[in-house]
């Protein structure tokens, strides 16, 4: 009788683990929709250029790609993924790079004069593209900027953000605002910010990983030297005294695996130091450079388009 009762449990215990089971065809989505895996979510794209030359495409969407990936932007630091398809039909949208006189054939919302989003159509203005606008470069932000939030504000809308309004004159605009018109007295910025974050990951289900906090010190394990996160930047701490007051402040040094920064980009030094910088390349606000195994920490050569943390962080005497 025990030996039945044994069965019994056997077989009840497979027709359980049966019946949870996933099936190989729910994994495969149909085509151009969002995917969902373990708190992941996918969104494909496609990337067209119409009224520009075709030569600058490849740019254009590698670029495209490059802001898309950002950990600050939509990408809610990893449980959103924007993935370029080869063809439209495999894609949820298709970004756009298009001629001023071409932006109103994509719908009566659309002008000449900026970009737009229509339907499954995010447009980028090919003119506001290469040279911003003017309320833009009044602000004194950089093209680079300029192009980061073009893309953010039309995928914004694809994600289904309105509008928003400058929340007081000196505070970080919110990506929804329309920038490339009227800073409305706030500052220009890039990225959406956290309350939009937010909002994002409720909606999709996802969690907002990145987490570092404005005013947070960060160490990178096994490597010399420390940085500020301000604004979404890291700002070298260059002498033990900006190091103490900053620490102070923030109450603690959070120490990471540099793979926890990549994609985030630099900004100015805090503190003086005894000498100057390895590299002044971070000025420009170029990221840094993707992590390396602990025992680099001397580069072979320097880089323009990235910084490394040896860079970053290092005094020359």
């Amino acid at each position: 009788m025990i030996q039945g009762i044994r069965l019994l449990l056997l077989a009840a215990t497979v027709a359980l683990v049966v019946s949870v089971a996933p099936s190989a065809a729910s994994a495969v989505p149909p085509d151009g929709e969002q995917t969902t895996t373990r708190s992941t979510v996918t969104h494909p794209y496609c990337v067209r250029v119409a009224g520009a030359p075709r030569v600058e495409r490849a740019a254009f969407a590698a670029q495209a790609q490059q802001i898309l990936a950002e950990r600050r932007g939509w990408s809610l630091g990893g449980t959103v993924r924007f993935v370029e398809q080869a063809s439209c039909d495999d894609a949820a949208f298709t970004l756009w790079l298009a001629s001023p006189r071409r932006l109103p054939s994509f719908g009566s919302i659309c002008s000449h004069d900026y970009s737009c989003r229509v339907d499954d159509d995010v447009v980028i203005n090919r003119a506001r593209w290469h040279r911003g606008t003017p309320a833009w470069r009044r602000a004194g932000a950089s093209l680079a900027d300029y192009r980061r939030m073009v893309v953010n504000h039309e995928v914004g809308h694809w994600l289904d953000f309105r509008h928003a309004d400058c929340p007081g004159r000196g505070e970080p605009a919110p990506l929804m605002q329309q920038q490339s018109i009227d800073l409305q007295g706030c500052r220009p910025n890039p990225y959406p910010t956290d309350r939009e974050r937010a909002r994002l990951a409720d909606r999709l289900g996802v969690e907002v990983l990145d987490g570092f906090r404005d005013g947070e010190v960060v160490r990178v394990a096994g490597r010399p030297g420390a940085v500020l996160v301000e604004d979404g930047r890291l700002r070298a701490l260059l002498d033990d005294e900006a190091l103490e007051e900053r620490r102070a402040a923030a109450g603690r040094v959070r120490v990471v695996a540099q793979s926890d920064l990549d994609g985030l980009r630099t900004g100015p030094p805090v503190g003086s130091g005894s000498g100057r910088r390895s590299a002044a390349a971070h000025e420009s606000g170029a990221p840094l450079c993707p992590s390396r195994p602990p025992a680099a920490t001397t580069p072979s050569r320097r880089t323009t388009d990235c910084v490394t943390w040896w860079q970053l962080t290092t005094i020359r005497r």
